[in-house]
């Protein structure tokens, strides 16, 4: 049995490593994802989550609760 991971990107306004840590943890415990990084060099701050499952709404509402900007990249 193969298990697919999904894959979403997010362009966010996340800017310290600081914020990176703590909204990477939040992810991790509330989602369930195996990976979680920011890309904070490339200018759209770029959010990258990988797991079993990977809600794009509940990820975009989690960074909005905590004052950050999250959607989607096409």
């Amino acid at each position: 049995m193969i298990l697919r991971k999904m894959i979403e990107v997010f362009r966010t306004n996340v800017s310290s490593e600081e914020q990176a840590r703590m909204l990477g943890s939040l992810l991790a415990e509330r989602f369930g994802l195996s990976r979680i990084s920011f890309d904070l060099e490339d200018h759209e701050r770029v959010l990258r989550v990988e797991g079993p499952a990977v809600y794009h709404e509940k990820v975009s509402d989690l960074l909005y609760e905590h004052g950050y900007e999250c959607s989607v990249m096409e």
